[in-house]
């Protein structure tokens, strides 16, 4: 198929440059970068691209020191293995380390189930894997302006509000993943990995002026553009392209005016909890931002791992508008406000501040304050369901987790040389640390000489905020050893202000903090 000469200027050096740095993480660049190589011409272009601009001798300490090129071979059509290859050889001639991974499917994707979600979550998995392996933690799209109006086409005829067709960012969080088994996919690892996209200002033509294309010797027969997208449009092109740049800029503003209300408004509050006043809520009018607030607080609190649909109350409208009207609901003294819960596994609770005390109630019936109260709202963790129902739902106990055996495994393989530091997300909200080195040696002994496994380290949780207490059963009898919650900051979040303490037992080799941020991205 021969290429068409396009007449627009080519993306110069200081341009990328400029596209790269707006999309830079939070925690800024770390040595390696990847770039999703499908073979066509959008990540043949950014690959291109980032590689130019990581040549750029001026801007060593700026940026990413190498970039691979990671390829999914998915196995599903005859081309597959062909395209996997021409990505490596472009690699190679560009110079750039490149992986490629082929999906092993056990068997195909059923005919009843979503094909296209299916491959899609196949390819971010072999893509995780990847970047474990060449130690990457910051993974780049082709994503253009195009694939951003088409996203936001795509959701306005879903429903979707302004924020859903706002499209993708330049820079978000890999997240968690969905729940597989008893943990999540990515666990801990997805919050500290990072999705860029530096090509979602320019349109897909943009990509492919004359000279790179040459450069390129690709064939644009897999791409994908809007004229594609079959549906009936007033709007020209630009005007398209105009509108969702218009989208994106607000939905960062309305990110920007929630990190405002939420620094200057939250409260201090229980771990894994979060507490705002009445007051501070009727302060926000727009209902976007309000919107944005609500989806923030929800993933913020939800034990479904976050990034995840399910973390965000699964992003349904009346979920949403039902959580609104209830929080911006005005307080009178005939008032009657109800604790509730609309998805994400979150309850709202209504509550009286009384100088430091949360003083909290299922149910505010003839609101009456002192001088000195204040109304507010606290999100936390829905109580999860009982044993008895967990078993005939057939379904996990994930709050209940036996660490013996992988305590005892780890204790030997640092005997062995191994780390000394064991690592456990609970709940997708804490993470638990266990320093071997530290442990007494009364316990390893008790979990080591245990012929009876009668001797067992459980993490239970802890009512009512269901946060994580580390006890020893030995001999049936438990002692626990460990239930606060550090208020260190973490690498994913920093704690904006000063909580109540959950527990009172600490114990040196052990430590728990809260992980889930408060931040957009």
């Amino acid at each position: 198929m021969a290429l068409r000469a396009l007449q627009h200027a080519p993306i110069t050096a200081n341009e990328f440059a400029r596209m790269f740095r707006k999309c830079t993480p939070p925690v800024g660049w770390s040595r390696n970068i990847g770039v999703a190589n499908s073979g066509g011409p959008d990540s043949s272009c950014l690959l291109f691209l980032l590689h130019r601009h990581l040549s750029d001798e001026m801007l060593k300490s700026e940026r990413p020191q190498q970039v691979f090129s990671l390829t999914v071979d998915h196995a599903l059509q005859p081309t597959s293995a062909a395209m996997a290859e021409h990505c490596s050889k472009f690699a190679q001639r560009l110079g750039i380390g490149h992986v490629t991974s082929k999906v092993e499917w056990d068997k195909p994707p059923a005919s009843d189930e979503p094909f296209e979600a299916v491959a899609r979550a196949a390819r971010y998995r072999a893509l995780f894997a990847m970047m474990t392996e060449k130690n990457i933690d910051t993974l780049a799209f082709g994503h253009h302006i195009d694939d951003q109006v088409e996203t936001s086409l795509i959701r306005l005829s879903w429903g979707s509000t302004n924020l859903g067709a706002a499209g993708m960012k330049y820079c978000r969080r890999w997240g968690m993943g969905l729940m597989s088994g008893a943990s999540s996919e990515y666990g801990l690892e997805g919050m500290n990995r990072w999705i860029v996209r530096p090509l979602l200002d320019v349109s897909k033509t943009s990509l492919l002026p004359e000279d790179i294309v040459q450069r390129l010797m690709i064939l644009e027969t897999t791409a994908r553009s809007l004229s594609q997208f079959r549906m009936s449009l007033d709007s020209s092109i630009e005007e398209l392209r105009s509108g969702v740049r218009i989208l994106s800029q607000q939905a960062r503003d309305i990110d920007d005016m929630v990190d405002s209300t939420l620094k200057s408004c939250i409260l201090p509050t229980f771990p894994g909890t979060f507490v705002i006043s009445k007051f501070a809520l009727d302060q926000v009018e727009n209902l976007d931002v309000r919107r944005a607030l609500v989806l923030r607080v929800l993933r913020y609190v939800s034990p479904y791992p976050w990034g995840s649909l399910n973390a965000d109350g699964g992003r349904r409208k009346d979920s949403i508008t039902r959580i609104i009207d209830q929080l911006w609901t005005k307080v009178t003294e005939k008032s009657r406000i109800l604790r509730f819960t609309a998805g994400g596994r979150v309850l709202w609770t209504p509550i009286i501040i009384r100088g430091n005390e949360i003083k909290m109630r299922s149910t505010l019936l003839n609101v009456r304050l002192s001088v000195g109260d204040t109304v507010g709202w606290m999100a936390s963790r829905l109580p999860p369901l009982s044993r008895i129902k967990l078993e005939h739902q057939g379904l996990p106990n994930t709050l209940e987790i036996d660490t013996t055996k992988i305590i005892i495994d780890a204790y030997q393989e640092w005997r062995n040389g191994g780390s000394s530091t064991v690592s456990i997300l609970y709940d997708s909200r804490y993470l638990l640390e266990f320093y071997l080195d530290k442990m007494p040696q009364y316990i390893i002994k008790c979990l080591i000489n245990n012929a009876a496994k009668e001797n067992r380290l459980m993490v239970l949780p802890k009512a009512p905020w269901y946060t994580p207490k580390i006890t020893l059963i030995r001999h049936h009898l438990s002692k626990t050893l460990h239930d606060q919650v550090s208020e260190e900051p973490t690498s994913i979040f920093s704690i904006p202000v000063r909580q109540y303490s959950a527990g009172k037992i600490g114990s040196d080799w052990i430590k728990t903090q809260w992980v889930r941020p408060l931040t957009a991205l």
